[in-house]
């Protein structure tokens, strides 16, 4: 995007949001073992979330995204 002649790359505050872990889609736990996550990312680029585990059995897992 271009404003006054410069090139603009619009940043977007990174939403908050949480991730639980399951191992049978009933039960499910929140995820304590995250790195850190930037506090912006650029608008239409995708965002990463990386979980550290200790468990080798199967997981499941979901993010809830709170849309302030």
């Amino acid at each position: 995007m271009k404003f006054n002649g410069l090139d603009y790359e619009p940043m977007v505050k990174t939403p908050t949001f949480i991730v639980k872990t399951s191992t049978n889609l009933k039960s499910w736990k929140k995820v304590n073992s995250m790195e850190e996550v930037d506090n912006e990312y650029k608008w239409g680029q995708s965002m990463a979330v990386r979980i550290k585990l200790k468990s080798t059995e199967q997981q499941f897992f979901m993010i809830q995204v709170d849309e302030d």
